[in-house]
């Protein structure tokens, strides 16, 4: 009896681990997945990008920091696979404890049937292949937040629990903060006292400082030329709405999931999730917590509105004159709650089709159909987005030449071709952005402005676009990157772009098949002041320290209240 009772509460968590090797595939092969925004170098090296430094918006920090420590620690390769699997594994099983915390007479079935649909999503499968694993991460730490935050309202639990789970989030930067936001407005209208309210929203904003502090300290702004371009798309022929009910709607059409432009799967996922809604709104608004549908609809509603002519204005000036407005360009990522609030219907849904007395002897085949039937309704999502995410191996003429420009005498790295997107020939030449700045420890001047099919969204990075405008204007790019004063060239090959090497530009001082090391000028030391990024860093070390502290003291037994 105690083995199935065992085998019952490990059953969650051993689905979503083979439900996380099925949706990864061939990215747990040996080598790394290098797909869109996911770029991991396979030496870790706390490069100037890396850390943030120089950079107007570092929006990898701390998520390539902490990937770097991790690679330091197992290795490159291990450190990617440990993280894609324990993201997918967190998502699944936080939505299998949440449901048992909210319903704990919930059925093994309707528990496992949580599980799936947290994982087996067009939410996570647009992300996934598209390379963005800090929104996954945050998305994954949702669900176990909400319900520390639950228990904190109950007093059944710490403060500092809810603080572990935020500094986690944080770890993914400003899209997992933006997500575990949600949680956290949970917690503020809670009835706890307001010092807990306080000291979470205290833990929030300290572990946003290290990207936060130097992006506010630089005015960085978004310019309305791009805004348009991150508003969702439809991925399904109902339109963008009822995509976004689905769980889907990614600005990027590339990534969308094939299946879900027919009618038919289109109609069976789309009926399948507002069905799960409209339970789970209907229990939980019944039964408590109202806070989770009220959040759930209100990222809906948000997400809905970056999308509405009528609202498009607004939604503009939000993001362009807002301080930090910028972190809803992409508005698609807010619809994390409401996801995540289809996972839990679901659940409710398998639940109640089971002990239904009107189904009689179909009610427990309907129920395991139900469980299943977001496999069969997203079957791209299996082994590797369907290929897209396989692991490769980086050459190893490219990682010794950036081993040598990296103990090179301190300067300036111009990186061309003049794009940050490529399309390595070692790596399929599938999309990507460029390796350089995370494998090439000096600070990199590249262009950091979007490439898209209807136009460009400029960067942010004022030197990039001075240098971007002159070559506009025909001027040689090696006598624009020259100008600003790079000390070395690097110019990566076989990127699926224009990758001509001059022989007379100057010396050659590292070169491989795929990358080469020019000298163009003296090395000096780059003048640029870092005063609010290693502010921002301090904040956050800082708050995380106190965080890990008192997250080991609140285990202590002992006498009296819980902060």
């Amino acid at each position: 009896m105690k083995r199935v009772q065992s085998l019952r509460r490990a059953s969650p968590a051993l689905l979503a681990v083979l439900l996380a090797v099925l949706i990864l595939g061939p990215a747990l092969a040996p080598g790394l997945v290098i797909a869109y925004d996911m770029v991991w170098s396979p030496t870790p090296r706390w490069t100037p990008f890396v850390l943030g430094m120089g950079t107007p918006a570092p929006r990898v920090v701390p998520s390539d920091a902490a990937i770097v420590l991790l690679g330091k620690l197992i290795t490159a390769e291990a450190a990617q696979k440990v993280v894609l699997v324990l993201v997918l594994v967190l998502a699944g099983t936080g939505a299998a404890a949440l449901l048992r915390h909210l319903r704990p007479d919930a059925s093994i079935l309707a528990v496992l049937a949580a599980v799936v649909a947290a994982l087996w999503n067009p939410f996570v499968a647009e992300r996934l292949v598209v390379g963005q694993w800090t929104i996954l991460l945050g998305y994954a730490v949702l669900p176990w937040l909400t319900r520390a935050v639950l228990l904190v309202r109950v007093r059944a639990a710490s403060i500092w629990t809810v603080c572990g789970w935020l500094t986690l989030a944080a770890v993914g930067g400003a899209n997992s903060l933006i997500i575990a936001l949600a949680a956290l407005v949970v917690l503020l209208g809670s009835p706890v006292t307001p010092r807990l309210k306080v000291f979470a929203s205290l833990v929030w904003l300290g572990g946003a400082a290290v990207w936060a502090v130097p992006a506010l300290a630089g005015s960085a702004r978004m310019t309305v030329d791009g805004v348009a371009e991150f508003i969702p798309r439809s991925d399904t022929p109902f339109g963008v709405v009822l995509s976004l009910a689905s769980g889907g709607g990614f600005w990027n059409t590339a990534v969308h999931p094939p299946e879900r432009s027919g009618w038919f799967i289109a109609l069976l996922a789309t009926s399948l999730s507002l069905v799960a809604i409209s339970i789970a709104v209907r229990h939980f608004w019944v039964r408590g917590p109202r806070a989770l549908v009220v959040v759930a609809i209100g990222a809906f509603l948000l997400t809905v509105s970056s999308t509405l002519q009528a609202t498009s204005g607004l939604w503009s000036a939000l993001i362009t004159e807002v301080p930090g407005g910028g972190l809803l360009r992409d508005s698609q990522k807010l619809l994390a709650p409401w996801v995540l609030l289809i996972a839990l219907g679901l659940g409710l849904l398998v639940d109640a089709a089971r002990t239904s007395s009107r189904m009689h002897s179909w009610a427990g085949p309907t129920a395991v159909v139900l469980t299943v039937l977001p496999l069969l309704i997203l079957p791209s999502l299996a082994w590797g987005g369907s290929g897209r995410l396989r692991a490769v191996e980086v050459p190893a003429g490219y990682r010794q030449v950036a081993h040598v420009v990296s103990g090179l005498p301190s300067g300036e790295v111009g990186l061309l071709p003049w794009n940050q997107y490529r399309r390595y020939d070692w790596n399929g030449s599938r999309v990507s952005l460029t390796l350089a700045p995370r494998i090439i420890d000096q600070r990199i001047l590249f262009n950091d402005s979007l490439p898209l099919s209807v136009g460009e969204v400029p960067g942010e990075d004022p030197r990039a676009a001075r240098v971007s405008r002159r070559i506009k204007e025909g001027t040689d790019p090696i006598v624009a990157l020259r100008d600003e004063g790079v000390t070395y060239l690097a110019i990566e090959v076989g990127t699926g772009l224009p990758d001509d090497i001059p022989t007379d530009a100057g010396q050659i001082v590292a070169e491989s098949e795929h990358l080469v090391i020019i000298a163009v000028g003296e090395p000096e030391e780059v003048a640029q002041s870092h005063r609010w990024h290693i502010t921002g860093w301090a904040v956050s070390l800082v708050t995380w320290v106190v965080v890990l502290l008192g997250l080991a003291i609140s285990r202590v037994p002992r006498k009296g209240r819980r902060l």
